[in-house]
């Protein structure tokens, strides 16, 4: 917002997102001209009706078109608009972010002070600010969704009634659920190695002395695109012993690949 308004010779803007089928403002910036600072506030979700032009916005939302007036009061399809009568506002630029032709969001700047504030030159250069503006802020919704699913996952990992286990690609341990950590007697281990897996864990081949051999355990064939499943898998704590049915599983994604066990 600060960016935009410093670009655009503006008083003023706003800034309008979707939010539950309905569009409401988010944030605001102001341009302190005395101080040439900008002071831009995040709201929660305010309704633009009575706030803003909302034909205007209804506008741009319909037609993924930008309105530049150099004079609202005077000129233009909205002159009749109850917010331009009652504030006499004089230059307006409202433009839709878009990204990949999705309209994500929509700008709305005004000058209430000068005429034709929104030139040319300005215009284009808002235009190309406003396409990075629109994938930042649908990056920030992907983000924001995403932290959701993993919080989500995460409640539901932790309330499964057994053991789940994930390693990274390089077989180190970087999550377990409650269940698994008091199966193991310990949690995750900062810096394990595969091959320390059966040490740390007290993992044993049932029915013998023998640690299990890490090349067998799930995890370690699920590493290579293996489902497996094994029921002579025995965990030693506190001179107990767990006797354990164990299941790998390899999840893909075009980035990365996580093993669950």
């Amino acid at each position: 917002m600060k960016i935009l308004i410093e670009n655009a010779g503006a008083q003023t803007g706003f800034l309008i997102l979707e939010n539950l089928g309905e569009w409401a403002i988010e944030a605001a910036c102001e341009l302190n001209d005395g101080e040439n600072v900008c002071a831009t506030q995040v709201l929660q979700s305010i309704p633009p009706a009575n706030r803003l032009p909302e034909s205007i916005i209804n506008y741009v939302i319909r037609t993924h078109e930008s309105v530049i007036l150099n004079d609202a009061t005077c000129e233009g399809n909205f002159v009749n608009e109850p917010y331009i009568q009652h504030n006499q506002t004089q230059s307006i630029f409202c433009l839709p972010l878009l990204n990949q032709g999705k309209l994500v969001g929509v700008l709305y700047l005004e000058n209430q002070l000068a005429t034709g504030a929104f030139t040319p030159e300005r215009s284009q250069v808002l235009h190309l600010l406003s396409t990075q503006a629109a994938i930042a802020i649908e990056n920030a919704k992907l983000y924001s969704k995403l932290g959701v699913s993993e919080s989500q996952m995460a409640q539901f990992l932790e309330a499964v009634p057994v053991g789940i286990g994930v390693v990274d690609t390089l077989g180190r341990p970087c999550y377990a659920n409650q269940q698994a950590i008091q199966l193991l007697g310990k949690g995750i281990i900062p810096g394990a190695t595969p091959e320390q897996l059966a040490e740390i864990y007290q993992l044993y081949l049932a029915g013998t002395e023998q640690p299990y051999p890490i090349e067998n355990l799930p995890v370690m064939r699920a590493l290579k695109g293996d489902r497996t499943r094994i029921d002579d898998l025995e965990i030693r704590q506190h001179n107990a012993t767990i006797p354990v049915e164990g299941w790998g599983t390899p999840v893909f994604d075009e980035h990365f690949m996580q093993l669950k066990c």
